[in-house]
Order: C-alpha cells, then structure tokens, then sequence
C-alpha cells in the first residue's frame, strides 16, 4: 500500500491576515507588528470567475451579431468586431457586478 509523506506542520510564525473582500487586499501584521498591504491573488471566487466568463460570452457575442447585423452580415467587418469588443468589456463590467450581488 502506498503512503504519502506526512506534511509538515504549520509553522507558528505565519503573519496574521485580516481579509477585506471589498478590497482585496491582506493586511499582514509582522512579528515586529508592522502592517503591510499585498494584493491577495484568490480575491475571486470561482462564482465571480463564472459570471465574468458569462458576461463575456454573452454580451460579446450580442455586441458581434449587433455589429454583423449593421454590416449586412459580415462577421469579420470593422463594425462586428468592434462592437463586439465593447460587448466583451461591458460583459466583464456586469459579470463583476454580478459576482459581487451573488457573494
């Protein structure tokens, strides 16, 4: 039977964090009681990751058949693509928005 190696303990020193979901941020507390601010990398959950990934998807794809629609069908014109980029930066906006009103 196979075993994995036991890990090994947490250690004591460890900074203690104080975790604002509103900001993002970690306040760490050093053992010399300084505070310093780090950019916390799991600020978002795989819910917000969802609705942004949605927005996207949906809002760019509505913003590349408006823009096909205007240029009588052409999908690679100047107006499908542009339009389609600013469905995609509108759909990370209202995904955002999303994530945060269903956390």
């Amino acid at each position: 039977m196979l075993r994995w190696p036991a890990l090994p303990p947490l250690s004591p020193t460890l900074p203690a964090c104080h975790f604002s979901l509103h900001e993002c941020v970690f306040v760490l507390t050093s053992p010399k009681g300084r505070k310093r601010k780090s950019l916390n990398r799991s600020c978002y959950t795989n819910g917000m990751k969802l609705m942004i990934f949605l927005g996207i998807t949906i809002f760019g794809t509505l913003g590349g058949w408006l823009g096909a629609a205007m240029d009588h069908g052409n999908w690679f014109g100047a107006a499908s693509i542009l339009i389609g980029t600013v469905g995609s930066l509108f759909g990370i906006w209202a995904g955002y928005k999303a994530g945060q009103y269903f956390e």
